[in-house]
């Protein structure tokens, strides 16, 4: 199964790459990124909302998920950091890019405001030791 179709029914307008081995730790946290926010009154957001701010979704549970965000350049976004039972480095969170840094909680949602990026450009996520990464591609 690729990624795209398993990732595509939880994120909705993300996209992710990557195939092989992965594929099967993909569908596993899909189904624990599902499970976790649709029952919790919290909300998965994708997609450019009414203010005309685009919505990010990532996963930060034993590293991050999607792999790769494809997200919409010129626009400014909200990347939207879930976390679910998670007590690894994923938590120790940083955009080294935007010099913004944050410890994520076990378990939540965490916010953090991207100013609009220039086409072809790339936004690297990493956790504190550098183990765990993901990355936004603005196009």
């Amino acid at each position: 199964m690729k990624l795209r179709s398993v990732l595509s029914l939880v994120l909705g307008v993300l996209a992710v790459s990557g195939a092989g081995a992965q594929d099967e730790k993909i569908v596993e946290y899909a189904k624990v990124f599902s499970r976790a926010f649709t029952n919790d009154g919290m909300t998965i957001q994708t997609g450019i909302g009414a203010d005309g701010v685009q919505n990010l979704a990532v996963l930060a549970n034993s590293g991050y998920f999607p792999l790769q965000v494809k997200a919409r350049a010129g626009v400014p976004s909200v990347l939207r950091v879930y976390t679910d039972k998670t007590y690894d480095c994923s938590r120790a969170f940083l955009l080294p890019d935007l010099k913004k840094q944050a410890m994520l909680p076990a378990k939540g949602v965490t916010s953090f405001p991207i100013p609009a990026q220039k086409k072809g450009s790339t936004l690297f996520g990493t956790c504190g030791m550098g183990m765990y990464t993901f990355e936004i591609r603005f196009e």
